[in-house]
């Protein structure tokens, strides 16, 4: 691929970011922006796919890049075909033939550290990244010369996947994204894999725009702070908002500004240490933030621009924590207690605040405390040699929750009492928003209503075009046997031919080495060509070609175990109709017996497997769609390590 005759534009500058204030909870509605400008009627004399596709035939056009045909505002990194008009957004299907597009602005690095940028299109596409805000420091840094490969994964890495590239927090660095369709549908998208291992498309939270717009003529190279009236929350600002203590607090910006810009975030008239980002990120809102009056200002060489003050309101925390359970996991040596909210460490790690006896007996001695990682559990662990047959007893005392003004739990002394058996497992029935102890990526998320008793669900991908969506459950344990229950609607949505394709499929996945996001093959199980202990369950609903039939597989460290087709001998396809949900029932034992039952019907009954456990593993969910419209929701998923088995082997080893 050739880019040295592009005719790219070379203005040494500093220009575009940060914006508008407003205030959200909710994921699909957060601030930042980016314009993407097309060229239609890009064509070439040449019949070569390849030239028509390339990239340099969109940067050779006359029109390119003064010219353009139209614009559209995009609220997150990724531009899909058959993508509805977004609301408030300029919306275009991209489809066609021969056009072009160039997305430009500005990328904010949200911490320090290396980062990896991944791009995936429909035809061609290339991506420069400039060291700083001046676009005449850019390089070319990831590419696509052939089409329809996902984003984070497939072929092509060596061209499609940066390397790494240092960012610094705060900073704003210049991009530029150019990209060339011949004909029929197309997609563009840009992904990053943070520093802390999390693979993204790039959220709109990142994202700012250029400050001149070739298309509206408006704006300039020298472009004091302005607000930025046509994104996402218009010209609106939030003067006041109301989070409970313990929630999430987040404030946006989103102005057009030449670059370098400073933020500085205020609270009650005195700057936050460390908040300079284009939002304000409280993930858990303190009572002693009630009233705060909070405030930004943007600047650069040409003016500043100052926020609307937003008064928060914080409601107190007055709920005291309470036991759900205390559970041995067929640890003969260890419990765990869980609590009904994010517990106070230091008064959890006590030893003194718990008792454990047989009932009647005197009380067992406790050699350790430890916390999960989300803070709702502990792990007692001991010379315990807990019997069957036997009735026990945990006296739990002296627990607080994490509020400002700390509540203590209910009753003071809580008895509770268990036997040494399998536990019941944790159901997560997605009614409360996201729960605690997932980490979601892509466009996964959790919708309020519409599952099939109309509560909220887990959504990994909507009916769709080019959708990744993943959650990873974000505690670990030394898993040697595992029971996962939950209710799948797997369905076709979408079409606008009318015609639905199946396509692509979702894969639950176990393993210590778990992508944090979008797996490169979802449907096919995380299957990294290195050595390890892994458990994937395939669902896999494309038929790749004419002979090829929808099927569910087991992969075990990376070989197939087996693969089950569906649609047929009774058993019920994966893909159906909008409103059809499956019950899935997995269960492997510690003898790596394994059985898997898929909307009522036994698929895999009893079948012994080589599995031996894996230690320190985390359990994710990941889906796509790629070209086809496809919904991939879970709802009432409950997840038991041990559920129907007692033995010697720990399993309570959460960390």
């Amino acid at each position: 691929m050739n880019f040295s005759n592009r005719n790219l534009p070379r203005i040494a500058l500093r220009a575009a970011l940060a914006g508008l204030l407003t205030a959200s909870l909710i994921p699909s509605a957060r601030a930042g922006s980016v314009t993407r400008l097309f060229y239609d009627g890009i064509s070439t004399t040449s019949s070569s796919l390849a030239t028509r596709t390339s990239v340099s035939t969109l940067t050779n056009s006359p029109s390119f890049p003064d010219f353009p045909t139209f614009r559209e505002q995009l609220d997150d990194f990724t531009a899909l075909a058959g993508f509805p008009l977004k609301t408030g957004l300029q919306g275009k299907d991209n489809s066609g033939t021969d056009y072009g597009s160039y997305t430009r602005g500005y990328i904010e690095a949200p911490a320090t550290g290396n980062y990896l940028f991944n791009i995936a299109s429909d035809d061609g596409s290339a991506l420069f990244l400039s060291t700083d805000t001046d676009p005449a420091n850019r390089k070319l840094i990831a590419f696509e010369t052939e089409s329809g490969a996902p984003l984070f994964g497939g072929p092509r890495q060596e061209q499609r996947l940066s390397a790494p590239v240092a960012l610094v927090r705060g900073q704003k660095y210049y991009f530029e994204v150019i990209h060339k369709q011949g004909g029929g549908a197309s997609y563009i998208q840009v992904g990053w894999q943070r520093p802390d291992g999390a693979q993204e498309i790039i959220p709109t939270l990142s994202l700012a725009q250029y400050p001149y717009d070739a298309f509206l003529g408006t704006g300039s190279l020298t472009q004091p702070p302005t607000f930025n009236t046509r994104g996402l929350n218009g010209g609106n600002t939030v003067t006041n908002l109301t989070v409970a203590e313990g929630n999430e607090l987040l404030l946006q910006l989103d102005t057009i500004a030449a670059q370098p810009t400073t933020i500085q975030w205020t609270k009650n008239g005195t700057v936050i240490p460390g908040e300079n980002l284009s939002y304000l990120r409280i993930p858990r809102t303190p009572a002693t933030w009630n009233n705060a009056k909070i405030q930004a200002v943007v600047q650069n060489t040409y003016g500043s621009l100052s926020s609307a003050v937003t008064t928060v309101k914080v409601t107190a925390d007055t709920t005291p924590p309470f036991v759900l359970n205390a559970e041995t996991g067929g640890n003969p040596n260890a419990l765990r207690i869980t609590f009904s909210e994010p517990v106070d460490p230091a008064a959890a790690v006590k030893v003194s605040n718990y008792t454990v006896q047989r009932i009647g007996s005197a009380p067992l001695n406790i050699q350790s405390v430890a916390v999960s990682a989300d803070q709702t559990a502990v792990d007692l662990k001991g010379a315990f040699n807990f019997s069957e047959g036997a009735s026990y007893q945990v006296i739990v005392q002296g627990i607080r929750d994490q509020a400002t003004v700390p509540n203590g739990q209910v009753p003071d002394q809580a008895i509770v009492s268990f036997t040494f058996s399998a536990p019941t497992g944790t159901t997560y029935s997605f009614n409360s928003g996201r729960p605690s102890g997932f980490s979601f990526f892509g466009n996964a998320d959790v919708t309020a209503s519409g599952s099939y008793d109309g509560s909220g669900y887990l959504r990994l991908t909507d009916g769709v075009r080019n959708q990744n969506g993943a959650v990873v459950i974000t505690e670990r344990r030394n898993i040697d046997q595992v029971h996962l229950k939950f209710n799948l609607r797997v369905a076709d949505t979408g079409s606008t031919s009318g015609i639905d394709i199946p396509g692509d499929g979702f894969s639950i996945n176990i393993a210590a080495d778990l992508p944090l996001g979008t797996i490169g093959s979802p449907e096919e199980g995380f299957t990294p060509d290195v050595p390890g202990s892994r458990l994937s369950f395939a669902f896999d609903s494309h038929p790749d070609s004419l002979t090829d039939i929808p099927s569910i597989s087991v992969l075990l460290n990376n070989t197939v175990v087996t693969n089950v087709p569906l649609g047929i001998a009774g058993i019920p396809p994966l893909t159906t109709g909008a409103n059809f949900w499956a019950a899935v029932d997995i269960d492997i034992r510690r003898n790596g017996v394994l059985s898997l039952s898929y909307a009522g019907v036994p698929i895999i009954d009893g079948l012994p497997t080589a599995f031996e456990g894996i230690p320190n593993a985390q359990i994710g969910f990941a889906a796509r769609t790629r070209t086809w419209y496809q919904s991939h929701w879970i709802d009432d998923l409950t997840i038991n390590f041990g559920e129907g088995d007692i033995g010697n082997v720990g399993l309570s080893d959460g960390s």
